[in-house]
């Protein structure tokens, strides 16, 4: 899923928040190692590539079925491509590039998920995410109204400080088209009335005279 550029916020997830975190944080790493080790030993016993899809490790570990779906499938999405580098730098004779590496939970934690159907959009000082609701970030930079949420990357890092990176997709309002993003282009908004928020903007910003709660 192609992106433009990205904007990284602090977040502040309370405590329950945190909690379910610490969980796709820990199906996604364990989904990651388990696979791999699997690509690993399958490979080891036939010489051959072993194809995994994380609708077969819920059935045999229902844990992760508690989680966000697309946070799996985008460890799965990671593991291929770090086989696929690793792959295509060992055909070009760089030996030196290494084996793909199981990660832990001693280093920085992220997952990353997608945005379907407006899943995922900013309202006044929060972020919705998929499966948690509305988180509260720091909005030191607005998206801009030609920029279309694709995906978010949440991440603890070692001093226990959460983040999220917003990566966008600019377009052609005008022609209703992808393209590069130009921050010198002239924005145009749609802007209507709702009977939750005062204002609602065309990509999904929204603002209120009183302030949600939630």
């Amino acid at each position: 899923m192609s992106a433009n550029k990205s904007y990284k916020y602090r977040i502040y997830p309370d405590a329950n928040q945190k909690k379910y975190f610490s969980k796709v944080f820990g199906c996604v790493r364990f989904l990651y190692n388990k696979m791999l080790s699997d690509k690993k030993d399958y490979y080891e016993k036939n010489k051959q590539s072993l194809i995994t899809y994380p609708s077969k490790y819920k059935e045999e570990f229902p844990f992760l079925k508690e989680v966000d779906s697309l946070a799996l499938c985008n460890a799965q999405l990671d593991l291929n491509s770090a086989y696929s580098n690793f792959f295509r730098e060992i055909k070009k004779g760089n030996r030196t590039q290494g084996f793909p590496k199981y990660k832990s939970k001693k280093n920085r934690q992220t997952f990353r998920t997608n945005n379907q159907k407006n899943s995922i959009r900013i309202e006044n000082d929060y972020i919705k995410l998929p499966k948690i609701g509305f988180v509260k970030l720091v909005l030191h930079r607005n998206i801009k109204s030609n920029e279309l949420i694709k995906n978010v990357v949440v991440e603890k890092d070692t001093d226990d400080k959460y983040y999220i990176s917003v990566a966008v997709e600019c377009l052609d309002i005008k022609n209703n088209d992808k393209t590069k993003c130009n921050n010198n282009k002239k924005e145009i908004v749609g802007i209507d009335m709702s009977m939750r928020h005062f204002l609602v903007s065309s990509v999904g910003v929204r603002k209120s005279i009183i302030p949600n709660v939630y």
